[in-house]
C-alpha cells in the first residue's frame, strides 16, 4: 500500500516528472516563502501583542497564544525545510518530519480552543481559578501527541493514511461537539436571563463578551478546518492512486497552500473581531516604527 510518507517524500520529486517551467518554480517558490515570512511576522506580533499587554493575558488566551506559537514555527520551519531542501536533499525527511510534528500541534492547539471554551462556558468559577501551571501542562500534552503519529509516518509498514483521516475526524467531531454544546449552553442562558431585569450591567458585560470571544474562536476553527479539507482530500487521492496526471500535481501544490494559510487567518480574525487586541496591535506597530525611525536617525547623526 502506497504511504503518505512515501507520497510526501516523492513530492519535491515529481517537480522533475511533471515538471513545472521555470517561471512557475519561481513564482510558486516566492510566493510560498512570502507566505511562510507572514505567517512568522503575523503570529509573533499576536504573540507578542497577547504577552505584553496585561489586560490582554487573561485564561481565555493562553490557549490562542499556544495556537500562534505552533502556526509562528510551523512558518520557520517551512522556510528552514525549503531551504534545506534546495541544498542538502539528504535532510529533507528530517524536515518533513518537523513540519508534520507542526502540522499535528496546530491542529490539537485548535482542538484544545474549543475544549478550553466549553470548560469557561459549563464550568466558569472553575475556569477563572485554574492555574498557570495546568495551562502548562496541557500544552505540554499537546506538544508531545503528535510524536506517535510522526512514528506511524516514518514506519512503511503502518496504514498512516487511515490513522491520519481518524485523527482528523477525531478532531473535527470534538470542536463540532464542543461548539454545539456552547450554542446550546448560550442560548439556554439567554432564555433563563432575559426576563429578570434586576440583574446588574456588569454581569451583561461579562457575558456578552463571553459569547462574543466565543463566537470568534468558533470562526477560527471552523476557517481553520476548512483548509484542511482539501489538503487531506487530494492526499488521500494521491496516496491511493498516485499522481496519474500533471494537473493532480498542480492541485496537490494548491491545496497545500490553502492548508499553509491555516497559520495565517487566525491572527487576522483577532483583528477583526477583538477590538482591545486591534487597539495594542495598533500601539505596537506604532511603537516599533517610532523606535526604528529612532534608530535610523541616530545612525544618520553619526554619520
Amino acid at each position: 500500500m502506497t504511504k503518505i510518507s512515501n507520497t510526501s517524500t516523492a513530492v519535491n520529486a515529481t517537480i522533475d516528472t511533471f515538471a513545472l517551467t521555470n517561471t512557475e518554480i519561481i513564482i510558486w517558490s516566492a510566493f510560498v516563502l512570502f507566505l511562510d515570512f507572514l505567517i512568522i511576522v503575523v503570529n509573533l506580533a499576536t504573540i507578542v501583542t497577547f504577552v505584553i499587554n496585561k489586560h490582554l493575558r487573561r485564561r481565555s488566551v493562553y490557549c490562542l497564544i499556544n495556537l500562534a506559537v505552533a502556526d509562528m514555527l510551523f512558518g520557520v520551519c517551512s522556510i528552514t525545510h525549503d531551504v534545506i531542501y534546495s541544498l542538502f536533499d539528504e535532510f529533507a525527511r528530517v524536515g518533513y518530519y518537523l513540519l508534520l510534528i507542526l502540522i499535528f500541534s496546530s491542529l490539537f492547539s485548535l482542538v484544545l480552543v474549543s475544549l478550553d471554551r466549553v470548560y469557561a462556558t459549563f464550568f466558569p468559577f472553575q475556569h477563572r481559578t485554574t492555574r498557570l501551571r495546568m495551562y502548562i501542562g496541557v500544552f505540554t500534552i499537546t506538544w508531545l501527541l503528535p510524536s506517535p503519529f510522526v512514528l506511524i509516518h516514518y514506519y512503511e509498514d503502518q496504514d498512516d493514511i487511515l490513522i491520519t483521516t481518524i485523527v482528523l475526524l477525531i478532531s473535527l467531531l470534538i470542536i463540532c461537539a464542543s461548539y454545539s454544546a456552547i450554542f446550546i449552553k448560550v442560548k439556554i442562558q439567554a432564555k433563563r436571563h432575559q426576563p429578570n431585569r434586576q440583574q446588574t450591567a456588569a454581569i451583561q458585560i461579562r457575558q456578552k463578551r463571553e459569547q462574543h470571544l466565543a463566537m470568534t474562536l468558533f470562526i477560527v476553527c471552523v476557517l481553520s478546518l476548512i483548509t484542511w479539507l482539501p489538503y487531506l482530500s487530494i492526499l488521500i487521492r494521491i496516496s491511493l492512486f498516485g499522481y496519474d496526471h500533471d494537473s493532480l500535481y498542480r492541485i496537490f501544490k494548491t491545496t497545500t497552500l490553502i492548508q499553509n494559510l491555516n497559520s495565517l487567518i487566525n491572527p487576522i480574525i483577532y483583528v477583526f473581531r477583538m477590538r482591545d487586541f486591534r487597539k495594542a496591535l495598533s500601539r505596537l506597530i506604532i511603537s516599533c516604527s517610532r523606535d526604528h525611525q529612532h534608530l535610523i536617525g541616530r545612525h544618520g547623526n553619526r554619520d
